[in-house]
């Protein structure tokens, strides 16, 4: 570990102190060959294309699958299929889709 003032240079530090203060991330990545429908917050819809990543809040932010809405090709409804449910467990990791997806 290199010493830079208030900073190390060690890699994690900065995660496990993240975790401390309760501003680390959960990571979200599409894994699969489809897109993920994603509704979570305060009813905000995300698609998900394979490859790509997402964070959410590691203080009780709850992920559910989506499903397509009638006549709305941009919002989703939930499903009971909740994909992470962060609380203030799993800060700072990385969660891969196809480990979660049913």
């Amino acid at each position: 570990m290199e010493n830079i003032g208030p900073l190390t240079k060690e890699k994690g530090v900065k995660t496990q102190l993240d975790k401390k203060a309760g501003q680390a991330k959960i990571t979200l990545v599409n894994d699969l060959s489809i897109d993920l429908l994603l509704r979570h917050g305060q009813g905000v819809s995300t698609r998900l294309k394979p490859g790509e990543k997402k964070q959410f809040d590691c203080s009780g932010d709850r992920v559910r699958k989506g499903k397509p809405r009638a006549n709305n090709t941009i919002q989703f409804d939930d499903t009971d299929v909740i994909l992470i449910e962060s609380d203030g467990k799993g800060c700072g990791e990385t969660v891969k889709a196809s480990s979660v997806y049913k």
